[in-house]
């Protein structure tokens, strides 16, 4: 989710590994919640969606959805996007 919460809990990490010296970071989550925070931050990174429930029924719909929020998210220089599978351990 979106939720004020969440957003500041994501700034709240951007901010502690820029002072711990980190360069980049890949945060993968359902919908790439920390996407545009980690746009303007000046940090290299990767946001990856996640694919959840890959019944084969639910299949083309949850690609499609992927494909959708790729084409709505562009990388740039710095940010680069892409998709995960979720694995369950």
């Amino acid at each position: 989710t979106n939720s004020a919460q969440t957003q500041q809990a994501i700034a709240s990490g951007i901010q502690e590994s820029i002072q711990c010296g980190v360069t980049a970071l890949c945060d993968i989550s359902v919908g790439g919640a920390s996407y545009a925070q980690l746009r303007q931050a000046p940090i290299r990174s990767l946001v990856c969606t996640e694919i959840l429930g890959l019944n084969p029924e639910r299949l083309e719909p949850i690609w499609g959805e992927c494909i959708k929020w790729l084409e709505s998210h562009p990388g740039d220089s710095k940010t680069a996007v892409g998709i995960s599978p979720h694995a369950p351990y």
